[in-house]
């Protein structure tokens, strides 16, 4: 049964280490106003790099969860997924 709570463990981890890459790639190319256009204002941006903040924690909660359960794990990834593919969230 180990394998399964390792396979668990390595599926969170790898949505985890993509979150923080990603995250950490996306303030590279904020900075400097490289990453967006003319057009978009500083709150704008403001707002889509908090947007972005929720991968890490979502990605987080669902490695703490995966050695209790895999399937609530893959729910709370799936529903980060749902989360940016809803581009009308703002907050």
């Amino acid at each position: 049964m180990w394998i399964g709570r390792w396979v668990r463990h390595a599926y969170a981890s790898t949505f985890l280490v993509v979150a923080i890459v990603w995250n950490d790639l996306r303030r590279y190319c904020v900075g400097g106003r490289r990453l967006h256009g003319s057009d978009v204002n500083k709150e704008e941006a403001d707002t889509i790099t908090r947007q972005y903040s929720v991968a890490p924690v979502s990605s987080g909660a669902a490695l703490v969860i995966a050695p209790f359960s895999g399937l609530v794990s893959v729910a709370v990834i799936l529903a980060c997924a749902a989360f940016f593919a809803d581009s009308r969230i703002n907050f």
